[in-house]
């Protein structure tokens, strides 16, 4: 598909933020990275993988472990529940561009962001409670 493709005067400009309370099964993206503001931190996406909201993109990461000892336990959590071993010398970073495309299961949590002097809800992943598709 290209621009020339869609119709831009039907595209709806009020997406809904994902809904709390509920499990999505989410496919992560390739594209994880170090964050500019802080290399030690792990960015990543994900996108809802079925369902009503499929295709919808959350972003994550995992702190500093230097600032959050339980960082490294938390991102193994995801390693098991994608089902995929972490390599001996391999870095989060690695890994996650590895994998990409691996299924997990979540739920998100709001936050409010301030957004060029507005305050929005955001959905974020929520990285402590991530388990394996059945």
């Amino acid at each position: 598909m290209s621009w020339a493709d869609i119709d831009l005067t039907s595209i709806p400009t009020d997406i809904d933020v994902l809904p709390e309370g509920r499990e999505y099964v989410f496919e992560l993206l390739g594209g994880a990275k170090y964050s500019q503001f802080n290399p030690n931190r792990v960015e990543a996406a994900a996108k809802v993988a079925d369902g009503e909201f499929s295709g919808r993109v959350v972003y994550f990461s995992y702190p500093d472990p230097a600032e959050q000892a339980w960082s490294p336990g938390v991102f193994v959590r995801l390693t098991k529940a994608i089902g995929t071993d972490i390599d001996t010398d391999e870095k989060p970073v690695e890994y996650l561009n590895r994998v990409a495309g691996g299924r997990f299961v979540s739920k998100v949590k709001h936050r409010i962001a301030s957004v060029g002097g507005d305050d929005i809800t955001k959905a974020d992943l929520s990285i402590f409670n991530v388990k394996a598709v059945k």
